[in-house]
């Protein structure tokens, strides 16, 4: 029903003005007179009133198109606006900003694979994750979407995120995630119906840093086992060849 909106406004505009047909035979108010009509030829007639209702369907086709397309252009910058307020509620962490303009149901899978269609416990979540890793330390998150596509009331909105992670010890990372959002229409309102953000798990710098950690770790443990592994056979050997040299 959204979609014919248009088209109804047009074929309003257009009968509420007379057509040409009308002014040809004097029933419009810029053709109206007086004086009775020439008799015209009937296929003549015919003719330019086939035209002028012509005419008259491709007025309707342009208006609603133009309105169609302003409509669609509304759209899309009413989904941009969701930019800045998700990179505030992440980046400052106040995911209450975003419940007003949650569908409901709603769900969203985060890129540590847990799936939530409860916002509370999504939150809880989210700050038991940031808790854990970032600590006393900061998060921040710009959002790169690609233009929207919309079908009816229902839009998908896709892109990349730029992040910025520093513990709370001092090491910063930053990293690309890929999302995907899907928005309904509803009461003339964009609402969030399915969130999925997803990340590279052996591209994931946190990771990569820690097993590389763990690694110098066990290479230092390693060597300082050798060096005294090393020490005491080389004190063992010494004291077997003391006791074997002649007095």
């Amino acid at each position: 029903m959204r979609n014919l909106m248009p088209w109804i406004v047009a074929a309003a505009m257009l009968s509420a003005s007379p057509s040409l047909a009308q002014v040809v035979h004097g029933q419009g108010k810029f053709g109206a007179t007086d004086e009775p009509t020439p008799k015209a030829d009937h296929r003549d007639n015919e003719a330019l009133t086939g035209g002028v209702l012509s005419d008259d369907v491709d007025r309707l086709a342009l208006i609603g198109q133009t309105l169609e397309e302003n409509q669609a252009e509304a759209d899309h910058a009413a989904l941009r606006e969701f930019k800045a307020l998700f990179e505030k509620a992440a980046s400052e962490n106040q995911l209450d900003l975003l419940k007003p303009i949650l569908h409901e149901p709603f769900s969203v899978v985060t890129y540590t694979d847990r799936e939530f269609s409860d916002f509370e416990a999504f939150k809880a979540r989210w700050q038991q994750t940031r808790d854990e890793i970032v600590g006393s330390g900061s998060y921040q998150v710009e959002l790169l979407p690609e233009r929207s596509e919309i079908y009816g009331d229902i839009a998908i909105a896709r892109g990349d995120s730029q992040n910025e992670l520093i513990t709370a010890a001092g090491n910063e990372y930053h990293f690309t995630s890929h999302w995907t959002a899907v928005f309904r229409k509803q009461d003339g309102q964009w609402k969030v119906v399915r969130v999925h953000s997803s990340l590279d798990p052996f591209g994931n710098p946190m990771v990569v840093g820690e097993v590389k950690r763990r690694m110098t770790q066990a290479g230092v443990g390693a060597g300082l086992s050798g060096l005294v592994i090393g020490g005491i056979i080389a004190y063992m050997l010494g004291r077997r060849g003391r006791r074997a040299a002649p007095a």
